[in-house]
């Protein structure tokens, strides 16, 4: 009686944090970078929130691994500009991720857009945190 109590008082509680995971162009979680060319990772929010942190992961599968993420964001989901002046380097280890923390971006489309260098193969993902 008292689990059913705590499930039914707390169920009732609006979360202050949301993780999504961005997805390929064809849905996929992961993607992969071959040679210079350029993928990307997605994901619509809903809801408000302040505060978003990004991370993104890179694994090496083959070759030199080089390359640039960068990050982007949207109001309609079509029209990406790039909401933040850092970029990450992709280097040449078996795994590696970085994290951008932003604070006061309302944008509801977010994209992780890689552009590979050289010659190798490495797949990529990335998940948001949005908190109010």
């Amino acid at each position: 009686m008292v689990l059913v109590a705590l499930v039914l008082m707390f169920g009732f509680i609006e979360a202050d944090a949301q993780v999504y995971h961005l997805r390929s162009t064809a849905g996929n979680v992961t993607d992969t970078v071959t040679n210079a060319a350029t993928e990307v990772l997605n994901t619509r929010v809903v809801g408000d929130g302040s505060s978003v942190a990004v991370q993104f992961f890179a694994t090496k599968i083959s070759g030199t691994v080089a390359g640039t993420a960068y990050l982007y964001g949207s109001i309609d989901g079509t029209n990406y500009g790039q909401i933040s002046s850092t970029t990450y380097t992709v280097t040449d280890v078996s795994n590696q991720s970085f994290l951008w923390v932003l604070s006061n971006h309302p944008v509801s489309n977010y994209q992780v857009r890689v552009v590979g260098s050289g010659t190798s193969a490495y797949s990529i993902s990335a998940s948001l945190l949005r908190r109010k």
